[in-house]
């Protein structure tokens, strides 16, 4: 079942999150509780345990991400994910995928943003998100990384 984050989820949330600070950065309980109540700060849950989750946000959303920023100094609308982060003994599972589909599902027309590591690759996240269909829009260099920036209109 995927729905919106509440905060009992948030223990689970924040280590979920950084079992992957190699790709997401690592991040604590109160940087969480900052986005509950977004529209897209959802979880996917099966048997009471908290399984992955997606945080995405509007351009409106006081975030000081400078991937985020790079796609508010560009572009008036859109919906930019800021993680989505399953469980690494669930990954390969199909469980971002529903992550994707729900949120997909819920933006309306409103593009969706994202950013994904080139230099080092993640080549799995790459292969990811160019089967959704998003596509380049630019490239940011960040902290020794090389990042593609993607939308999906």
């Amino acid at each position: 079942m995927i729905r919106a984050a509440e905060p009992g989820d948030l223990e689970a949330v924040v280590c979920i999150n950084n079992q992957a600070t190699k790709w997401v950065g690592r991040k604590d309980r109160g940087f969480f509780e900052t986005y509950l109540g977004l529209p897209f700060f959802r979880v996917l849950e099966s048997g009471g345990a908290v399984e992955g989750f997606l945080l995405a946000m509007g351009p409106e959303v006081e975030y000081d991400s400078r991937n985020f920023l790079w796609f508010r100094e560009r572009f008036e609308s859109f919906c930019y994910i800021d993680r989505v982060v399953v469980d690494e003994a669930l990954q390969r599972s199909g469980r971002g995928t529903l992550l994707y589909n729900d949120l997909i599902g819920r933006r309306g027309a409103v593009p969706l943003a994202c950013e994904v590591c080139i230099d080092p690759l993640n080549a799995e996240s790459v292969a990811f998100h160019e089967t959704f269909g998003f596509r380049e829009t630019g490239v940011h260099k960040l902290g020794g990384k090389t990042l593609r920036m993607y939308l999906l209109r």
